[in-house]
């Protein structure tokens, strides 16, 4: 009997021991059960927090495509065996002038009587006349503005209206000098005196550049300076 009540002893209070185990292992089951709900709970709200916190996506824009350029085919060119030169354009002299220039005598002399004609620039050429008042030809010339120029200028008139003095400038181009000529002339037209120097002129050349005009031959001749001659003692 005493062994059965010491057996007995033992089964109880090995049940009881597995009675409070397994009330301890639900007591834990209820409070792992409980931190998982609360550890959901504060995963949910994390999850919330980063879609409130993360940017907005924009709309991609559509980006259009340009329409591809299609070639265009030229029709093809004929070869040329002898092409033509390309013509050139010849550049006449640029003149200031249009139009004829006209001078004429003084209305007391005759009515519309032309003292000077000069004609209008055509390539680089000009004519110049003078007339008497009878319309007579007494003086004509050139002017020239091309790869040289010698050109005239009329710097002076007579009170009837005939021409008292001519200017002309020679430049031969390609040179140190220049040439300078004056000429006068009379109340009727007719040349009289003539000066041409050379520039750079020397005081030689100052002595031996005037010339009158000849009536005669209508032509013009140097004048010609005469020298005085020292008079021997014999004759002092």
């Amino acid at each position: 009997m005493k062994y059965i009540s010491l057996i007995f002893a033992a089964v109880l209070t090995v049940v009881f021991s597995l009675t409070g185990c397994a009330t301890n292992q639900k007591k834990e089951v209820d409070e792992l059960k409980k931190e998982i709900m609360r550890l959901q709970d504060d995963i949910r709200e994390m999850k919330e927090l980063l879609k409130e916190s993360r940017p907005k996506e924009t709309p991609e824009k559509k980006v259009e495509k340009p329409q591809p350029v299609e070639p265009v085919e030229l029709p093809p060119q004929e070869p040329t065996l002898n092409p033509q030169p390309k013509k050139i354009e010849i550049v006449k002299p640029v003149t200031t002038e249009e139009k004829e220039t006209v001078h004429y005598y003084n209305p007391r002399m005759g009515k519309n009587k032309v003292s000077v004609r000069i004609s209008p620039w055509k390539d680089g050429r000009r004519k110049m006349y003078l007339y008497d008042p009878f319309g007579n030809v007494t003086f004509e010339r050139e002017d020239v503005r091309l790869g040289y120029s010698d050109t005239a200028t009329i710097k002076k008139f007579h009170d009837n209206g005939a021409v008292a003095v001519l200017y002309i400038h020679m430049n031969p181009g390609a040179s140190m000098y220049w040439y300078e000529t004056t000429i006068t002339f009379s109340i009727n037209n007719e040349p009289e005196w003539k000066t041409s120097l050379q520039q750079p002129a020397t005081l030689e050349d100052h002595l031996n550049s005037k010339y009158y005009w000849d009536k005669k031959t209508k032509t013009w001749k140097k004048q010609e300076i005469i020298r005085e001659q020292p008079v021997p003692k014999e004759y002092q």
